[in-house]
């Protein structure tokens, strides 16, 4: 049932890897300890030739075959997932901020991953707050969540989504009434592209207004 598909070290996560590999083992019934033979098969027959080939160097001078499920599971997330520096981790997540388009959505679900190696423990919520209100691309929504007393991570996600289904839902009538136009959000103003359209249905070039809010 369902397929695991190959490993390709250049794009995937073997972490994630491994977890789709679990769940494949579930799927088909071969999850328990006594069909470890059958998931190391499994493992060798689908991860792919490169990733094959650096298991057996791996293992060497032993074959993959000699080893466990296990074994060939560690010896792998040695070599693809080092020791990770939580200093490096907490960098890139104290760096990040919301990209021109991103939702509230999609950066929190980066900031998200970004901590996941940063061990933050107990502080979480409050790290992930902290960075979500000192990355919204929205100056205005900023100045209010800096403003809320008491704020928790879950409301300052839920005022920033509330506040971007608000600007969306603004610009609604602007789309209604020109089909052939993009609209920009920027933290300080809205960039309506709004392209011609001659007597036969062609569109031709765009023209550009800036509102600044």
């Amino acid at each position: 049932m369902g397929v695991v598909g190959p490993f390709n070290p250049d794009t995937d996560d073997w972490v994630v890897y491994s977890e789709r590999l679990e769940q494949f083992f579930k799927a088909n019934g071969i999850s328990d300890p006594e069909n470890s033979e059958k998931q190391r098969a499994v493992l060798l027959s689908t991860c792919g030739n490169e990733t094959y080939l650096l298991i057996r160097s791996l293992a060497a001078p032993d074959k993959p075959t000699d080893k466990s499920i296990s074994e060939i599971l560690e010896l792998a997330r040695d070599h693809f997932c080092p020791s990770r520096s939580v200093i490096v981790q907490c960098y890139n997540f104290n760096c990040r901020t919301q990209k021109e388009g991103e939702t509230v959505s999609q950066f929190w679900a980066e900031l998200r991953r970004l901590s996941e190696y940063c061990e933050f423990g107990n502080t979480l919520n409050d790290m992930l707050r902290d960075r979500l209100v000192c990355g919204i691309r929205d100056i205005k929504l900023q100045r209010r969540l800096l403003a809320e007393r008491g704020l928790t991570f879950a409301k300052a996600f839920e005022l920033a989504q509330v506040a971007e289904l608000a600007e969306k839902n603004a610009m609604q009538p602007v789309l209604q009434l020109w089909p052939h136009t993009t609209v920009s959000v920027t933290s300080t103003s809205y960039v309506i592209s709004v392209a011609s359209v001659n007597k036969d249905g062609d569109v031709g070039p765009k023209s550009t207004t800036t509102i600044y809010v």
